[in-house]
C-alpha cells in the first residue's frame, strides 16, 4: 500500500512484513525521483534557467526543489552519463571538422572591458555530425590544438583520413603532434580552408554551425565558471544523443553513427548501471 513520500518519492509498505520501501524502477539507489532529474536535464539544455525549472517543478509536481539542488543534479548525473558514453564506439566517416570559438568564461583574457573570454575547440564527424571533442583553453597554440585532437581520438577510437580546419597556424603542428605515433602514410590529410561558406561544399560550415548553437546557450548562461564545467559535457550529450537534427532526417548524430536511440531517462539508467 502507499505509505507517504520520502525524498520526494512515493513510498510503499508491505502489509505482510510491514517493511517500507521505494521501488527503484530500474534506478537503483537513486535518491531523487528520476522524472524530476530528467526533466531538469532536458529543460536546462533546451535553454531554460534553473530558477524557472525550479518553479516549473513546483507548479507541475508540487515539489519544492531549490535551484542549487538542480545544479548539483546536473553536475552529478552529466558526469556519470559522460563516463558511460565514452565507453561507446561510434561508427564514423573518418572526415573530421575542427574549429575554435571565443566564449565568455571566468579566468580568461579580458576583452574590450566586457568580461573574460577563453577559446572553445570542437571537433565533429562530417557524415554523422557526431561531436567528438570539446576543449577549453586560454590560448590558441599548437599544444591546445594537439589536446583537442587527442580527445577526439579517444572518443572515435580510430584515426581519421581527413581533417578540415580554417587557416589558424596552430592546426598543422597540432595535428602532427597528436598523430606522431601513427605512420606517415596513415596520418590524416589536412584540408585548410577559409572561414565562412564555401561554394564547392568543402568548407568548414559544419563546425561553424555547431558554434552558433553553443553560442546561443553560452549567452543565456552568462558564461562558464570553470573549464571542466558539466555544462560543456552536457551540451555534447544533448547534441549527440538527445536532440534530433533536421539535416539527419530527424535522427540524432549518435543514431547515424550506429549507436542506440536514447532519451535522458535511458542515458541516466545506463550510466547508473555502468
Amino acid at each position: 500500500m502507499k505509505y507517504g513520500f520520502k525524498n520526494n518519492k512515493q513510498q510503499f509498505k508491505c502489509k505482510d512484513c510491514q517493511r517500507a520501501f521505494i521501488p527503484d524502477n530500474g534506478f537503483k539507489k537513486l535518491k531523487y525521483n528520476p522524472e524530476l532529474i530528467t526533466i531538469t536535464l532536458d529543460l536546462y539544455f533546451k535553454g531554460i534557467s534553473l530558477r524557472k525549472i525550479s518553479d516549473h517543478i513546483l507548479q507541475s509536481y508540487e515539489v519544492e526543489v531549490n535551484f542549487s539542488t538542480l545544479y548539483r543534479w546536473i553536475s552529478k548525473y552529466i558526469s556519470a552519463m559522460d563516463s558511460y558514453v565514452k565507453t561507446l564506439t561510434p561508427n564514423l566517416s573518418g572526415k573530421w571538422h575542427v574549429d575554435e570559438m571565443v566564449i565568455k568564461a571566468r579566468g580568461g583574457i579580458p576583452m574590450k572591458g566586457e568580461g573574460q573570454y577563453k577559446y572553445l575547440w570542437n571537433i565533429l564527424d562530417k557524415e554523422s555530425r557526431f561531436q567528438l571533442a570539446s576543449e577549453i583553453s586560454r590560448t590558441r597554440n599548437e599544444v591546445d590544438a594537439m589536446n583537442v585532437f587527442k580527445q577526439a581520438r579517444e572518443i572515435a577510437k580510430a584515426i581519421p583520413f581527413k581533417i578540415t580546419s580554417d587557416k589558424l597556424g596552430a592546426y598543422p603542428m597540432g595535428i602532427e603532434r597528436a598523430f606522431i605515433d601513427v605512420k606517415q602514410e596513415n596520418r590524416p590529410k589536412h584540408n585548410r580552408v577559409l572561414s565562412g561558406a564555401c561554394t564547392n561544399g568543402d568548407g568548414n560550415q559544419l563546425a561553424e554551425r555547431l558554434h552558433n548553437t553553443i553560442r546561443e546557450r553560452n549567452k543565456v548562461q552568462r558564461g562558464w565558471k570553470k573549464d571542466n564545467t558539466p555544462l560543456r559535457n552536457g551540451q555534447m550529450l544533448y547534441y549527440n544523443h538527445i536532440r534530433p537534427h533536421t539535416t539527419l532526417k530527424g535522427k540524432t548524430p549518435a543514431e547515424v553513427a550506429g549507436l542506440p536511440k536514447e532519451t535522458w531517462k535511458s542515458l541516466l539508467r545506463k550510466s547508473l548501471d555502468n
